[in-house]
């Protein structure tokens, strides 16, 4: 199963302004937590609604902060039921190589969750964290392996961009 917050991030982009989009660089790092530095402050004072526009429809939805992901859930459920597979759809379309095996999706996955969630490695080793997070079970050396191939992956991407 995804988590809301994933499914937010590929189905919606923040927009600021009249309707502009927020430059990559400049995103908020975890989408909808609360401004943490005088920049986010300046952008979105504590209350004030960000704005994200849907990928499917182009509809600007409202987003308080302190809502998380509700509105943009709501959105999805009520305007696209079919959100999931319309997602597997629009992966399938685009030119990104999605296409890999459970066992490195299972990976992507623990190493997205804790370190966006900023979480200890050996999170991924709790029985009761295995039980219930749906992803297949990963070892914390595995985690580590996995981690550093794809910083060097991301580094050699970064160096052949230049």
């Amino acid at each position: 199963m995804i988590c809301n917050a994933a499914v937010c991030r590929f189905f919606f982009e923040e927009l600021r302004g009249a309707h502009e989009r927020v430059p990559a660089d400049e995103r908020d790092e975890h989408f909808l937590e609360g401004p943490t530095s005088a920049v986010q402050l300046a952008r979105a004072p504590h209350g004030s609604p960000h704005q994200f526009q849907c990928r499917i429809c182009s509809s600007i939805i409202a987003q308080i902060p302190s809502r998380v992901y509700r509105n943009l859930m709501n959105h999805l459920r009520a305007r696209h039921p079919d959100y999931a597979q319309t997602k597997y759809t629009m992966v399938a379309e685009t030119a990104i190589p999605y296409a890999c095996s459970e066992k490195a999706n299972a990976a992507l996955g623990w190493i997205d969750w804790i370190v966006s969630v900023k979480l200890p490695l050996n999170f991924c080793e709790n029985e009761l964290i295995r039980k219930y997070a749906g992803l297949s079970p990963i070892s914390k050396a595995m985690l580590k392996k996995n981690i550093a191939a794809l910083v060097a992956l991301v580094d050699e991407s970064l160096y052949k961009s230049r």
